[in-house]
């Protein structure tokens, strides 16, 4: 790795050859973790269009483990920024974790757990939601920047994008929130729990609802929250009178918007009117977001299968079969033109154009399954979570 003083880099920027060192060095050590991508600010880290550069290769080994206090760890996923690692707990701490080493840098205890919400993070610091219906934010020290009660549980994963943050409730309420001071910038309704993470693009927020009476999907306008349009979902395949719920979260690419439902279908729609493009059915629900990368969109299907389908149309390119449900509920990331995908005791790389199993890591009892929502990706290193752990995965030499 890069060793270079980052102050005295600075100090030098008048010097034209040092620019250019300096350059270099902020574009391959970012944070002081090689790394060719940037920091990873949400869960799935925004929509990802395009396969992430990585030295990343299977055969993968555990570079450090994080056991945290109390029996239950963790559902959500793990944000990072310059080179920490933050995630939170079912029993309620949220982590602040040296992202090379593996070393606490703090922990916060909040009333409640931190279960289905992942971390967001900015330059300003980090922010979650509880259980409690309280939004915290806290600054990179480790220092309570502000909270804001929000009425209801929160297990939505928020987002912050141009100094807004933006996170929904159990009772509906979605916010669009001043990072700054914790002060909301507008408030609207959805018609039912909102868990899915939301997507900023176009100038609009898009969202996703369980819905009282079925999913829906929501496009409002990032200035003051005026709804664009709405799309409703089918109905869940076997439950005639039941609409299926979104728990995806929107994937933006080129003016059209991609999320799974669970009723049975991957949409595929116009990001400024909402109309459909295509849509694609399977006999069972989809959960977890999907991802792109060279044309093909990676997402699991509550039907025990992986699937690679084509983003112009939908029509499938390759699936690959499992043994358990969880693909229903695990998000894929794509590395190295490989998508990456966990579910039960293992993390799986498959390959983006064939479906084709290229490796895999394999976790003990000990370790749990892995509940989170997904793997992150800093570096030369993959984040994730198990029902007990944080894990940084690497290369095994």
């Amino acid at each position: 790795m890069v060793n270079l003083d980052r102050q005295a880099c600075l100090m030098s920027l008048n010097n034209p050859a040092r620019r250019v060192v300096y350059l270099l060095w902020a574009g391959l050590v970012i944070g002081g973790c090689g790394t060719a991508h940037g920091n990873w600010t949400s869960l799935l880290n925004g929509s990802q269009r395009d396969s992430i550069e990585s030295d990343i290769q299977f055969p993968l080994e555990i570079k450090w483990e994080i056991n945290p206090s109390g029996y239950w760890g963790f559902r959500s996923s793990p944000a990072i920024y310059e080179g920490t690692v933050y995630i939170g707990t079912i029993t309620g701490i949220l982590y602040a974790v040296d992202a090379r080493s593996g070393n606490v840098r703090w922990q916060k205890t909040v009333p409640d757990r931190i279960e289905h919400s992942s971390p967001a993070v900015d330059e300003r610091g980090v922010y979650v939601g509880c259980e409690n219906g309280v939004a915290y934010a806290f600054g990179h020290d480790g220092r309570e920047l502000w909270t804001l009660t929000t009425g209801a549980k929160i297990e939505c994963s928020p987002i912050v994008v141009d100094g807004r943050l933006y996170i929904g409730n159990k009772a509906g309420d979605f916010f669009a929130i001043d990072a700054a001071n914790g002060k909301p910038i507008w408030q609207t309704k959805c018609n039912g729990p909102v868990f899915a993470r939301p997507t900023v693009a176009d100038g609009a927020v898009f969202i996703g609802s369980e819905g009282f009476h079925g999913g829906t999907l929501y496009a409002f306008e990032t200035g003051d929250g005026a709804e664009r349009f709405t799309f409703r979902c089918g109905t869940i395949p076997g439950y005639d009178q039941t609409r299926g719920s979104i728990y995806s979260a929107v994937l933006h690419a080129k003016g059209r918007i991609y999320f799974g439902s669970m009723d049975g279908l991957i949409y595929c729609l116009d990001s400024a009117t909402g109309d459909t493009v295509w849509s694609r059915g399977f006999d069972k629900g989809i959960a977890g977001s999907p991802a792109m990368a060279n044309g093909i969109i990676v997402i699991g299907v509550q039907d025990r299968h992986w699937y690679g389908l084509n983003a112009t149309n939908g029509e499938t390119a390759w699936k690959h079969a499992t043994d358990r449900y969880y693909p229903n509920l695990r998000s894929p990331v794509i590395v190295n033109g490989i998508a990456i995908v966990q579910y039960e005791y293992q993390v799986l790389g498959l390959d983006l154009q064939t479906g084709e199993k290229v490796g895999n890591l394999e976790f003990t009892a000990e370790d749990g399954p892995c509940d989170g929502s997904a793997t992150a990706v800093y570096g030369d290193r993959l984040y994730t979570c198990t029902r007990f752990k944080l894990l940084c995965l690497g290369n095994k030499p």
